[in-house]
């Protein structure tokens, strides 16, 4: 069923080249079914239409971390993404939660991400605080960075 949908995805890029949204969406479905090389390709596409798109971005961020093991450039790729999303989303907390959990999981404890991910989870809880999602994840973060006394207040 997805190379059907791939399929049908190639047919829209090709009769509407710059319509990004397919294109970003190629890259989310080529993460699914774990075919790397043409995600990465399709990412770059995507990028070289539009730099900020979220979507690529957030699975471009994960493929050089998880995936490469390339925290230099998940690192700049994920500051720039955090960028981006104060930019073209400054008030959806959900997405800044979403991609939250998703370099929380995939951190391995790595200072520099935890860093970057508790700096994106206070956004969120500023903007929404009654969310208890948001503080868990926080707490989380805290677990992770061995900041016992504090995740367990947090909680």
């Amino acid at each position: 069923k997805y190379s059907i949908t791939i399929d049908t995805l190639n047919e829209i890029i090709i009769i509407s080249p710059n319509f990004t949204p397919a294109l970003a969406e190629k890259c989310r479905l080529l993460m699914v079914i774990a075919d790397w090389d043409q995600c990465v390709e399709a990412c770059q596409k995507v990028f070289a239409q539009d730099e900020r798109n979220l979507l690529a971005l957030k699975i471009y961020c994960f493929y050089l971390l998880a995936r490469e093991g390339n925290f230099t450039e998940g690192i700049e790729k994920l500051d720039f993404l955090i960028n981006s999303l104060e930019k073209c989303e400054p008030s959806n907390c959900d997405l800044l939660f979403q991609c939250v959990q998703v370099f929380t999981r995939i951190s391995g404890g790595d200072p520099a991400i935890l860093k970057r991910c508790s700096f994106m989870i206070e956004k969120a809880i500023k903007m929404r605080p009654i969310e208890a999602d948001y503080s868990i994840e926080k707490a989380n973060i805290m677990l992770m960075k061995n900041e016992y006394q504090n995740a367990f207040s947090q909680y």
